[in-house]
């Protein structure tokens, strides 16, 4: 699909703000800026109006003076601090919710979807393994899903737990005008089966074109903040189905109560580190060493990883742990908006970097 294609829809109501290096938890401010509102003066001001060096000054010093009014948010032009560079990008977007829906809804899906993980066995006793719903994975998450459901919302016993598989493949890149490409993004669910999505139809649905700014490599955290920025927006439209059951329309004509969660995500080695925020030559799942990825490990996760922000250095991580520190996954939990590094807490902020807005293009 060509992106200029998506670029009919509707524009997003708000413009979203990436720091290359903070791009987790919840946005208040925009540093080194106080406030968005802080950080649009400044753009109109250096970038937009051009204002030389005296004219903001003696507009600072007309703002200070007037009686009643609020102090300037900068005491001069050498406060006012503006990035070396700013780029405006969009990313092309289709609602994962709906287009979800959608295809629960599609009559043609009838006869070949699960309504609840299953385990198969053969005549012999052994497990066979046959869709998606078969799996390990399914099947534990969804105890985990409905009893935590159950637990917290009474009256949720039954609902069924719509896993989201995504997808996306750099090396399909659609060139599109000016500096940026663009590669697709995908999704499908986990209740229908391997035969169905073998045969796409709108089993596998794009989502979203995720934009590759043709920048220099000094920005490779940027760019892979870039990536876990857009999906986390993108997939924003799911969260409240994933803490709270809504009614959906399958497509035998019931209507049932869903649950949304993330599931698997099918990618490449090279995206495969990208998504996990692991040095590449790193394993992506476990800790076992680069150089010896046959030896002793355990799983990656949010936990250990937590564990070593608070007790080494930013070079140790990388070196020894093949972890990306400035970057942090889109699926991560945050309660805090600081980070610890080597025992001694600071936030990371973006002062010289390259500051991005990105406008998100409804289709």
């Amino acid at each position: 699909m060509d992106p200029n294609a998506m670029q009919m829809g509707i524009s997003c109501p708000t413009t979203l703000l990436l720091n290359p290096l903070l791009t987790h938890g919840q946005r208040t401010t925009t540093p080194p800026y106080e406030s968005a509102a802080d950080f649009y003066l400044a753009d109109l001001i250096y970038r937009k109006v051009e204002m030389s060096a005296g004219a903001i000054d003696e507009l600072m010093q007309n703002w200070a003076a007037r009686e009643g009014a609020p102090d300037p948010p900068f005491a001069d032009h050498k406060d006012l601090s503006w990035p070396h560079s700013v780029a405006v990008l969009r990313v092309y977007i289709c609602d994962p919710r709906l287009i979800l829906r959608r295809q629960l809804a599609n009559p043609d899906f009838k006869d070949d979807m699960d309504f609840a993980a299953k385990r198969v066995y053969a005549a012999d006793g052994t497990r066979e393994y046959m869709d998606f719903m078969s799996g390990n994975w399914a099947w534990r998450h969804s105890l985990i899903t409905t009893m935590d459901l159950i637990a917290k919302i009474p009256g949720c016993k039954g609902t069924t737990f719509v896993p989201a598989i995504l997808s996306s493949d750099k090396t399909t890149v659609s060139v599109a005008t000016g500096q940026d490409e663009y590669y697709p993004l995908y999704i499908s669910n986990g209740l229908i089966h391997n035969n169905i999505r073998h045969a796409h139809g709108d089993s596998v649905t794009l989502i979203g074109f995720l934009t590759i700014p043709k920048i220099s490599t000094k920005f490779r955290t940027f760019r892979r903040n870039l990536f876990h920025g857009s999906v986390r927006r993108i997939l924003q439209s799911l969260l409240p189905g994933m803490m709270q059951p809504e009614v959906a329309l399958f497509g035998d004509g019931h209507y049932r109560h869903v649950v949304y969660g993330l599931g698997p995500y099918i990618a490449d080695y090279p995206e495969q580190v990208l998504l996990a925020c692991v040095v590449q030559g790193w394993c992506a799942r476990c800790t076992a060493s680069n150089k010896n990825l046959d030896g002793a490990s355990g799983r990656r996760s949010q936990r250990h990883s937590e564990a070593l922000f608070d007790t080494f250095s930013h070079k140790k991580l990388w070196d020894d742990y093949g972890i990306i520190l400035d970057v942090l996954p889109f699926t991560w939990h945050q309660e805090k908006r600081n980070l610890t590094i080597g025992g001694n807490w600071r936030q990371l902020s973006a002062i010289g970097g390259l500051w991005t807005i990105i406008k998100l293009w409804k289709s």
